[in-house]
């Protein structure tokens, strides 16, 4: 009531206020209906507290991710997961953050044993972690996301796992989001992924798509800055520039930022109001197909290097722009693009199984 009054109180001429505080703030859920099933998006009021079941084998604390937070403790063989915190991203919401966490403990008689953070060490919930003076285990962000999916499953032996994402601090140091794991619930190994592309400015690339498609047009073809000049004029310069000079340029093998370039490359999405927003427009093309069930897809490569399989993009990219070029729809090409990434998927996928002998895939 007060915050409302005192950033509001020029705004709007009547409140309504009630005499009951909000103790724990609680979201709504968001789910979808998908091939007739229910696909919960955000867990938050009315499914958040209930359980998993999951022997877990002493009480453990995990404190989530930085974007779309939840938390989650391990007691008597159950997993409680807290309501959607948000994005911990100011002040406010990362005081909110721990006194849910606070109220968790409380109504559980909760005290953990071991604390688990997300590998980033820029995130507000990894700090907090390293705050409580509790052991801590680090956990990598997309391996987090595949086994979220097993144990959902009840999936325990180890699965080819795909984790496709915005962003995830890698082992090796460098943004992730476009991985195939050979993983169980304790170790994984990473088989493949997209080819690396810079990200000029760095998280300024994640708010402006443009940045990641001049990145990818340039990647598709570095000897020619003025081909990249036609779709963004004079304010690639720099951008090039940057590259080359390896100035503030942050090395990302991430599908989001694919899915940007995309977005942006056909003029669908430049900025961005709200997160996903180029990869959800982009998505939303699809359904005003006129060649819905067409599989058409673009020219892709798989390398082999290192013992690792890498999705070369730059021929994704030179067919994309010859559709533009040929006055194809934005509408098709976003189902070319879509069923492109399907394809080279489901390529690796088969490869892996042939490989590891395992049928098991967790997305």
């Amino acid at each position: 009531n007060d915050t409302a009054v005192e950033h509001l109180g020029d705004l709007v001429d009547y409140f309504l206020m009630h005499d009951r505080d909000i103790f724990i703030p609680v979201d709504d859920s968001v789910s979808k209906v998908v091939l007739g099933r229910e696909r919960v998006i955000r867990r938050a009021r009315g499914y958040a507290p209930e359980p998993v079941t999951f022997k877990a084998s002493v009480p453990i604390l995990a404190c989530g991710s930085n974007m779309k937070n939840t938390t989650c403790i391990s007691k008597d063989n159950f997993l409680f997961l807290s309501p959607h915190n948000g994005d911990l991203e100011n002040l406010e919401t990362y005081e909110h953050y721990k006194t849910n966490i606070e109220h968790l403990k409380n109504i559980f008689a909760f005290a953990p044993e071991y604390i688990v953070a997300d590998m980033h060490p820029s995130y507000y919930s990894t700090q907090y972690a390293h705050s409580c003076g509790v052991e801590l285990i680090e956990v990598q962000h997309h391996h987090a996301h595949i086994v979220s999916c097993m144990v959902e499953n009840k999936l325990s032996s180890k699965v080819i796992g795909l984790s496709f994402d915005g962003t995830g601090y890698g082992t090796d140091g460098k943004i992730w989001g476009s991985e195939f794991l050979i993983c169980d619930h304790e170790n994984f190994t990473r088989v493949a992924h997209l080819d690396y592309i810079d990200m000029p400015g760095g998280d300024t690339a994640i708010l402006e798509p443009w940045r990641m498609g001049a990145s990818y047009l340039y990647h598709s073809l570095p000897k020619d800055s003025a081909y990249i000049k036609d779709f963004y004029g004079s304010k690639a310069d720099i951008l090039i520039k940057m590259i080359d000079n390896d100035i503030n340029c942050i090395e990302t093998s991430s599908m989001g930022r694919f899915f940007d370039a995309v977005s942006s490359i056909i003029d669908l999405c430049h900025k961005i109001t709200y997160e996903g927003q180029a990869s959800m427009e982009l998505q939303s093309l699809i359904s005003t197909s006129e060649h819905y069930n067409d599989t058409t897809s673009y020219t892709y490569k798989i390398l082999n290097k290192d013992n690792e399989l890498i999705i070369d993009t730059i021929t994704i990219i030179n067919d994309i722009v010859n559709d533009l070029k040929m006055g194809v729809s934005k509408n098709i090409i976003s189902h070319r693009f879509h069923n492109t990434v399907i394809s080279f998927s489901v390529d690796i996928c088969k490869r892996l199984r042939e490989f590891h002998g395992i049928n098991d895939v967790a997305l």
